[in-house]
């Protein structure tokens, strides 16, 4: 009930042009034909801006096609998913696309039906930018759907499937 709770804020929040709190969502689905962890991560445009010219020391402003080389690093350092034997799945970038007030980021985590079982994932975007920042991932794996939810004193947390 309480990721239920978690994804109907953050809908919300998202057709908000203003907003009073800080939040992302991000869709995993687990491809067996790819063997890959298929994510779409939304985050409000001006708040992954702001992350972005904090890492980068410098002032960035999101367009389409042209910040990727900004976000790859970016999201290297906040999103990090290991299986239970510590190796850390590879993030292959695909892209992103402005929709209103956010942005969509798209990536694949090779991942193999086995090392699936269980998955350690640190995802702590924003967190440097915002203290009330929640992160929610809404899991779609061979036939389950799992939900997690990240804040500044859970930025990491463990997943079986």
């Amino acid at each position: 009930m309480h990721t239920l709770w978690a994804e109907i804020i953050v809908s919300i929040g998202l057709l908000l042009i203003k907003h009073d709190f800080h939040a992302s969502m991000t869709k995993i689905e687990y491809s067996t034909k790819n063997q890959s962890l298929q994510c779409i991560m939304h985050v409000f445009t001006d708040d992954l801006e702001l992350a972005l010219s904090n890492f980068h020391q410098r002032e960035i402003k999101y367009q389409e096609n042209k910040t990727d080389t900004e976000i790859i690093p970016y999201l290297k350092s906040v999103f990090i998913v290991r299986t239970n034997k510590n190796k850390i799945l590879p993030i292959e970038y695909i892209g992103s696309a402005r929709k209103p007030n956010t942005v969509q980021l798209y990536f694949e985590l090779p991942c193999s039906k086995s090392e699936l079982k269980q998955l350690s994932i640190t995802h702590s975007l924003l967190f440097n930018e915002f203290n009330d920042q929640v992160n929610t991932i809404n899991f779609y794996v061979l036939g389950e759907k799992k939900s997690l939810v990240f804040t500044n004193s859970e930025g990491t947390k463990v997943i079986t499937f």
